[in-house]
């Protein structure tokens, strides 16, 4: 992690990203529940055919012209809002 810490990974599966009009599915997602938040890189959102874009604090999420999440920076993070 960014700390130089490690937490315990307890299982591995796929994890759904809904929003109003999609979901997107991530494969072989890790289960760290000592993490206090969810975390995705860019790269694998980039391997799975995702092009994230970054402007003016503001992060979009998208795929074939559809923009599937939107977030904000707050801090140095990007966070977005993801309905379960």
């Amino acid at each position: 992690m960014g700390n130089n810490t490690y937490v315990d990974v307890l299982g591995e599966g796929d994890c759904k990203i809904n929003n109003s009009k999609s979901t997107i599915v991530l494969k072989n997602v890790l289960l760290a529940p000592n993490i206090r938040t969810n975390l995705v890189t860019v790269s694998v959102l980039e391997k799975k055919g995702f092009e994230t874009r970054f402007m003016k604090g503001a992060v979009t999420i998208g795929k074939n012209g559809y923009i599937y999440v939107r977030g904000i920076r707050v801090d140095d993070i990007y966070s977005v809002c993801i309905n379960k």
